[in-house]
């Protein structure tokens, strides 16, 4: 009898140690592998966006669909709101303009918070320079809520950016722009 509640004390012990010290809730990953990182752009070439543009008090409306020929989600109207064309490998995300090189957010991959990414142009000028605010950010917009969004910063311009998994660019904030997206139709 003795070693038998010496035995139970022990296994209940073992096991109480092995299990996690946790308050009940499911956290997302702080951390970004290549994998994960590329879910932060549209899953399908058949969605098309909305996007609104307030510019000191006014709004534009863009509506962006896909253009096979320029690899990208393009505006049929004045530009409110820039075309997009996204690349992800294995060290970097890329979102800039569809077929060329003109890129206006980037950040390293795998990523995390707090990553910072400083890329230097040809002239050895700082060109790009971008903080990772979070990994796990809700958002909620006009388009509905999205968690576990990628929050970036532009430390040169100051604007932040916000994707989604499965959607890509959700919303730029910056001291004089703000770009929203509205809708999302797959």
């Amino acid at each position: 009898m003795k070693y038998r509640k010496r035995f139970i004390t022990i296994i209940v012990l073992v096991i109480g140690l092995c299990l996690p010290l946790s308050n009940g809730q499911v956290h997302a990953a702080t951390s970004l592998s290549y994998s994960q990182v590329k879910q932060y752009q549209p899953k399908s070439h058949t969605m098309n966006f909305t996007y609104q543009q307030t510019r000191k008090g006014k709004n534009k409306k863009a509506n962006l669909t896909y253009s096979k020929a320029l690899s990208g989600w393009v505006s049929s109207n004045d530009q409110a709101v820039p075309n997009l064309g996204y690349r992800v490998t294995h060290n970097m995300y890329y979102v800039g303009l569809p077929s060329s090189d003109a890129i206006f957010m980037l950040f390293k991959v795998p990523t995390k918070k707090g990553n910072v990414y400083k890329g230097k142009g040809y002239d050895g000028q700082l060109e790009d320079h971008t903080k990772i605010l979070s990994t796990t950010q809700k958002v909620k917009i006009k388009a509905g809520t999205y968690k576990n969004c990628i929050v970036t910063r532009d430390e040169m311009s100051g604007a932040t950016f916000y994707f989604a998994k499965n959607v890509g660019l959700i919303l730029i904030k910056s001291n004089y722009n703000r770009i929203e997206l509205m809708k999302v139709k797959k």
